[in-house]
């Protein structure tokens, strides 16, 4: 697989500030705790409700990355 030659985003970033910062510094930290107490069901939330994307499985066998 070839990496993409360019790159368009699909939106314009939002300006950083330090509340922004720490809004993403939460959020990262309440993914984590959900992982850790709760395992499969927490990445599964948020991964379901940050990309839209709840597979059958998340674990992927070596042939799928290579």
């Amino acid at each position: 697989m070839e990496a993409p030659t360019s790159v368009r985003w699909r939106k314009a970033p939002e300006v950083e500030t330090a509340e922004g910062r720490e809004a993403v510094a939460a959020t990262v930290r309440e993914i984590i705790a959900a992982v850790r107490d709760r395992g499969e069901e927490g990445l599964r939330e948020y991964s379901s409700k940050l990309d839209g994307w709840n597979p059958e499985r998340f674990r992927v066998g070596r042939e799928e990355i290579e």
